[in-house]
């Protein structure tokens, strides 16, 4: 649906990834020092650095022997903040009381499916047979994304008749979303 949306849903896909964003949204930083405040190798925090810079992510500052490293653009520093309140909102206890890990949370957003489904429901409530046309699912693919997302407190269910409408619940995943956008326009 948006090609570079997928660079946007990769790297924020790994917790690693996003604990040096965050990082690096406040400050310039080598890759030793990261490697030092995140718990990496070097080979790792520079594997990752890499793949960062190379999404468009970071910029990156030579100065005598040493590269820093710092975010690219105010819209991405956004983003990692909506993504932020989203995590704060769904990261809550399970059934069994367990709490969602935010790497749940990035997985469940990484799948572009969920993500159209997302962009379906923040405009207005649908039935599984709504969202399976419109996203060209199976019927049964788009329940069990329904399912997960409805899992993690991203979604709400209202019966009436013989239907079943889904809607969100958590408002500022839609903004998570929007953000997305903002950030690929400057990709």
């Amino acid at each position: 649906m948006y090609p570079n949306e997928e660079k946007i849903a990769r790297a924020l896909s790994a917790s690693s990834r996003r604990q040096i964003l965050r990082l690096v949204a406040e400050q310039e930083l080598t890759v030793k020092e990261i490697a030092v405040q995140t718990q990496m190798s070097m080979s790792l925090a520079s594997r990752h650095l890499q793949l960062l810079s190379d999404l468009g992510f970071l910029q990156a500052r030579k100065e005598a022997h040493h590269k820093f490293y710092s975010l690219k653009g105010k819209d991405l520093k956004e983003l990692l903040e909506t993504y932020e309140v989203v995590v704060v909102k769904v990261t809550k206890p399970d059934s069994q009381g367990t709490p969602f890990p935010e790497e749940t949370i990035a997985r469940a957003l990484s799948a572009e499916s969920r993500r159209a489904i997302i962009r379906l429901l923040a405009e207005r409530e649908l039935t599984v047979k709504e969202i399976a046309s419109q996203t060209n699912l199976s019927m049964s693919l788009a329940s069990r994304h329904l399912q997960l997302l409805s899992d993690l407190g991203f979604l709400q269910a209202r019966k009436a008749a013989n239907h079943k409408f889904y809607s969100l619940k958590i408002k500022e995943i839609n903004s998570l979303l929007e953000s997305y956008k903002m950030v690929m326009a400057t990709l």
